[in-house]
């Protein structure tokens, strides 16, 4: 009885393993990246390389020792910034209050915004093009998944445990909104 509970935990773990590998075969396919195996192991995950509107990007899923989980990694790299923040999808069990508001129920309604320099953060997301996609993201964001600026990185980072296509299509939608972000700050230097 024991060795078919082991059985069963190995089969279940190897599908999840597969499936992992699947989803990040067809971000790399998406994306259009380059598929690096840093290990030959089955159960280490290759890192995605490449470009995504002229900024370097690199996606890896590694564990999280926090979350006892994967956790994915989308980071592009941008100038150094003299200001950081998070954004994340609000819950409608969310207490935490918005550091800045855009001025738009769009996004306030939808996101928190976390800085500690809000005078410069709020002046580069009132830009047009990111209210327009904060507006268009807030139907494909991940709870808990948040995009990040900080010092010369802007990061999108997420469990990546259970990934179905439906799930893909929002990791998608939110790394190319942390395209973007990298692109403006890119275009400001």
């Amino acid at each position: 009885m024991i060795a078919g509970i082991f059985g069963f935990i190995f089969w279940f773990a190897r599908r999840a393993t597969q499936n992992n590998h699947q989803q990040i075969a067809l971000l790399a396919d998406h994306f259009k990246l380059e598929l690096v195996r840093p290990s030959k192991s089955f159960w280490v995950l290759p890192e995605l390389r490449g470009n995504l509107k002229g900024m370097p990007l690199e996606i890896t899923v590694k564990p999280n020792a926090a979350t006892e989980g994967n956790e994915l990694r989308a980071v592009f790299t941008v100038p150094r910034q003299h200001f950081s923040f998070t954004i994340q999808r609000k819950t409608k069990l969310t207490y935490n209050k918005n550091d800045i508001e855009l001025m738009d129920g769009r996004i306030n309604d939808h996101f928190i915004i976390k800085t500690e320099q809000p005078i410069p953060t709020k002046a580069f997301l009132q830009k047009s093009e990111i209210k327009q996609a904060l507006a268009e993201l807030k139907e494909h964001c991940i709870l808990g998944a948040p995009v990040v600026l900080y010092q010369n990185e802007v990061f999108y980072t997420m469990n990546f445990a259970g990934v179905t296509n439906k799930k893909r299509d929002k990791i998608i939608k939110a790394i190319e909104f942390a395209a973007l972000l990298a692109t403006l700050l890119q275009s400001e230097t």
